[in-house]
């Protein structure tokens, strides 16, 4: 079963979509999968599986290969949308600067397990409204904001959903927007710190 999903998720599948880096290969996946964990209400990768089992049961290789090819154009053309690569790192940094300084303040806010709780709810929400691209790194952005605009620490459960509010309130306002939302270093791609 995993052979004929690595099969169709192949680099030289997703090749033929144009120049595709590790960066966008691994971000389409990783989308691909918290698509259909939200679309299909999938607690695990286990259900993902069995999900995924059924669909190849249920429908020819075509079928599939023919839906993943409008789900991965569709993709292409909202990360084109809402990722932007910055080569000039002066210029990035000066554009960046505010919410460089917002995102290591989010960081000391909470540990990385506290901190995944809220991103994950973000992420969902990202794909309830229509954002399909980076939603990982997307709602990684938004919730790490809110943390940083906190003023005190962030200790209670209380707190936390606060936090969470103002993310899943700031998700519902992109929805509305266009153009880039997020910014990356090239360099960073290249070197696949993203």
């Amino acid at each position: 079963m995993l052979s004929k999903i690595e099969q169709i998720w192949s680099k030289e599948w997703c090749a033929r979509l144009g120049d595709v880096n590790d960066f966008i290969y691994n971000t389409i996946r990783k989308d691909w999968e918290t698509y259909a964990k939200y679309v299909y209400n999938l607690q695990n990768m286990e259900q993902y599986l069995e999900k995924l089992e059924g669909i190849f049961n249920n429908y020819t290789e075509e079928q599939i290969l023919e839906f993943l090819n409008v789900w991965t154009n569709m993709w292409i053309k909202r990360y084109r949308e809402r990722v932007k690569i910055v080569w000039d790192e002066e210029l990035f940094n000066k554009q960046q600067k505010q919410v460089t300084e917002l995102l290591t303040r989010g960081r000391q806010k909470l540990g990385i397990q506290q901190i995944m709780d809220l991103i994950e709810p973000a992420q969902l929400a990202l794909i309830r409204h229509g954002e399909i691209a980076c939603t990982y790194l997307l709602a990684k952005q938004i919730v790490l904001q809110e943390l940083g605009k906190e003023k005190k620490d962030v200790t209670t459960l209380q707190d936390k959903l606060n936090v969470l509010n103002r993310a899943l309130y700031r998700v519902r306002l992109i929805s509305y927007t266009s153009g880039p939302l997020l910014f990356i270093k090239a360099k960073d791609i290249l070197n696949g710190a993203v």
